[in-house]
């Protein structure tokens, strides 16, 4: 398969898609009656989304692109059936042309029988030489009109992935060096009692938690309702961020009692969209004993805290506070 029919498949898709956006209900001012974005905004964005479909089949671990090949070596095959006085004979085209073979002239049913073999053996060429089946092209402008229709949402929901990819790759080497030092203390018996109490391997994230009850907001009501308890606080504080459509988020829990500062690592439960759901924050990482959290969100949910060795649990509802920005609040 040419590299020119994906193209084509990409940049059908992108106009259909981008059409289909643009009659989208979202794309209508229920005020007005009349489009919120043009058509031509509609299909730059489609394009562009069309256009990231190979990043992300790549970011979701997709082999979709590693079965459509851009060229299939196979040429069209093709095959006949011919009379002389003496034979018939079945000619195949794959790169080259099979010699004829005779066969009894009075054997009808045999010339049948050989075009059926060599119909199975023009289908077990293509299966060896590798040409893709027709599905996974339809597959992949199935992949490409979704995104087109989805538009500005889906190049954003891209870039959120790369993003956040790179951030748990973070997370995850943090996490090993952490886990190998543990171990070496462990094992060398430099570990206190009470330091164990404190470690990751205690306050893991799968600590049992009250079951979820609201299924588009998982967090909402699983720690309290409370985001003061036990001389705890949490608040969150949000910005317009550099990444256009998001949002900068800090959290940050702080005691309110002097007498008993912050000593245990901090979980933050996050909405279950991102990736991982949770940050850890060590006491060590403590900025002016108090445990910060920064990340980017599209928009506002509700936030779940377990600390003091999970003795306290406080959440906060960030679509609540009246002094965030109302597009974030109403995503």
């Amino acid at each position: 398969m040419s590299i020119s029919i994906l193209l084509f498949i990409m940049l059908f898709a992108a106009f259909l898609g981008s059409t289909v956006n643009f009659f989208m209900p979202s794309n209508t001012d229920p005020a007005t009656g009349k489009f919120k974005d043009k058509w031509i905004k509609c299909f730059v964005l489609g394009l562009g989304a069309t256009f990231l479909v190979p990043l992300f089949l790549q970011t979701v671990d997709s082999r979709l692109m590693d079965n459509i090949q851009t060229r299939c070596e196979l040429q069209d095959s093709t095959c006949s059936i011919g009379n002389t006085r003496d034979t018939v004979y079945v000619q195949l085209n794959v790169k080259t042309t099979v010699p004829k073979t005779k066969v009894d002239s009075s054997s009808n049913m045999a010339a049948d029988s050989l075009v059926s073999d060599v119909n199975n053996l023009q289908r077990l060429i293509t299966e060896k030489e590798g040409c893709p089946p027709l599905k996974n092209y339809l597959i992949f402008a199935a992949y490409c009109l979704l995104a087109a229709s989805a538009g500005y949402k889906f190049i954003e929901t891209i870039i959120s992935k790369v993003i956040t990819k790179e951030e748990v790759q973070k997370l995850t080497e943090q996490n090993k060096k952490l886990d190998d030092a543990l171990s070496k203390r462990e094992k060398n018996g430099q570990l206190e009692q009470g330091e164990k109490k404190n470690t990751l391997r205690t306050l893991v994230p799968s600590l049992l938690l009250p079951p979820v009850t609201n299924r588009f907001d998982q967090q909402k009501g699983r720690f309290g309702g409370m985001n003061s308890r036990n001389g705890r606080k949490l608040s969150a504080e949000v910005k317009e961020g550099s990444l256009p459509g998001y949002f900068d988020v800090t959290l940050m829990l702080e005691s309110t009692d002097s007498g008993n500062p912050l000593s245990s690592e901090v979980i933050f439960y996050l909405h279950e969209s991102f990736t991982p759901d949770f940050h850890v924050i060590h006491s060590s990482g403590f900025v002016d004993g108090k445990a910060i959290d920064r990340f980017r969100s599209y928009g506002a949910f509700t936030v779940g805290v377990v600390t003091d060795n999970g003795q306290t649990l406080l959440e906060l509802d960030l679509s609540e506070q009246k002094k965030f920005p109302k597009e974030f609040r109403e995503r």
